[in-house]
C-alpha cells in the first residue's frame, strides 16, 4: 500500500513540476528582462481568447449536430470546396498541392475548418425547405422578370477593312459561298471564328450598338452591308432564328426559382440555425478570464 501512494505522490509531484516549468519558462527578453510564458498567456486569453473560444464553442456544437443528424463529409467534398477556397483566396498561378506538401500542419488545420464548413451547409440545407407552393407563389408575384425580350441567333464575319468585306458579300448574295463557311475561313473575330460566326441567341444590350441596330431589323437569312465598327472593323451579319417577347411559364422556370428561394432562405438561416443550437446547449466557461462581462441567459456563454 506504502509503495502505492508513493508512486501516486511522485506522479503529482511531476505533473506541479510540469505545470511549474511550462509557466515559469520565458517567451523573450529585453535587455535581459523577460517576458514570462504566463504572462503572455494571461494578456492573450483576455485579449483575444473570448473570440477564438466563441469560434470553438460553435465548431463543437456543429459536430455534434451533424452527428445527431448523421451527417458525414466525404473526402472528396472535402478537396473540391479546399480547391474552390484556394482559388478565391491566392492568385490562379498557386499550386495547391505544393501548398499542401510544404505546409501539412496548417493543410490538417485547414483540412478541418473546411470539413465542420461543409457539415454546417449540410445541417443548414437539411433545415430549409422549399414546397411547390412557395414557388406558385414567387412565380406569380414576380412574372416581370421571367418576361422574355425580343431575340435575334445570329451570325457574323469580321473583317480589317470595307474591300475585303464586299468582295465576299458578293459570293454570299450570289450564293457562290456558304456564310459559315467564310466565317471559318475569313474572320478576324477570336470568339466567333471557330463556331462560323454563331454569335449566340440575344437580347438587346449585349452587343455593340452598331450591330444590334441591323441584326435586330434584318429578315431570317438576309445578309447585311458591311457594318463598321469604330476601332474593331467591318462586319458581315445574317439571323437564322428571331424570338418575339413572350412570357416564361411556370413549368419553363420552376426549377430556377426553386434554387433562388434554397439560397435565400438557407443564407437567412445560417445566423438563426447557429444561434438556435446555442440556446439550447449547455454551455459552461470554466476559466473566468474568458467570461463575458455579464450574465446571459439562454444558452449563451455563462459562468
Amino acid at each position: 500500500m506504502g509503495i502505492w501512494l508513493l508512486v501516486l505522490f511522485l506522479g503529482l509531484s511531476l505533473t506541479a513540476l510540469a505545470l511549474w516549468a511550462r509557466t515559469s519558462r520565458l517567451v523573450a527578453r529585453v535587455n535581459g528582462v523577460g517576458i514570462s510564458y504566463a504572462n503572455f498567456l494571461d494578456r492573450l486569453i483576455r485579449r483575444a481568447g473570448r473570440a477564438i473560444l466563441e469560434e470553438m464553442v460553435n465548431e463543437l456544437l456543429i459536430r455534434q449536430a451533424a452527428s445527431s443528424a448523421g451527417l458525414r463529409v466525404t473526402p472528396e467534398e472535402i478537396e473540391a470546396r479546399a480547391q474552390i477556397l484556394w482559388q478565391q483566396r491566392f492568385t490562379a498561378s498557386g499550386d495547391f498541392e505544393q501548398w499542401k506538401r510544404e505546409n501539412p500542419k496548417q493543410w490538417v488545420e485547414w483540412r478541418e475548418r473546411v470539413r465542420i464548413s461543409l457539415l454546417y451547409d449540410k445541417l443548414v440545407q437539411q433545415s430549409v425547405q422549399v414546397r411547390e407552393e412557395d414557388v406558385r407563389t414567387y412565380y406569380e408575384n414576380h412574372r416581370e422578370e421571367f418576361k422574355l425580350p425580343e431575340r435575334v441567333h445570329a451570325r457574323g464575319i469580321l473583317f480589317a477593312n470595307e474591300e475585303n468585306a464586299r468582295e465576299i458579300l458578293r459570293l454570299l448574295r450570289r450564293g457562290q459561298a456558304k456564310f459559315t463557311d467564310m466565317a471559318r475561313a475569313f474572320s478576324l473575330d477570336p470568339a466567333t471564328k471557330d463556331q462560323e460566326g454563331d454569335m449566340g441567341t440575344f437580347a438587346r444590350g449585349t452587343y455593340a450598338e452598331e450591330i444590334e441596330k441591323v441584326v435586330f431589323n434584318l429578315e431570317i437569312g438576309q445578309i447585311s452591308d458591311p457594318v463598321y465598327i469604330p476601332s474593331v472593323g467591318y462586319y458581315l451579319l445574317t439571323v437564322e432564328e428571331r424570338f418575339p417577347p413572350r412570357q416564361q411559364t411556370l413549368e419553363e422556370v420552376k426549377e430556377e426559382i426553386a434554387r433562388r428561394l434554397r439560397r435565400e432562405r438557407e443564407a437567412a438561416q445560417r445566423i438563426k440555425y447557429l444561434n438556435e443550437l446555442r440556446q439550447k446547449a449547455v454551455i459552461e466557461i470554466l476559466d473566468e478570464r474568458l467570461r463575458p462581462p455579464k450574465p446571459e441567459k439562454g444558452g449563451n456563454m455563462t459562468d
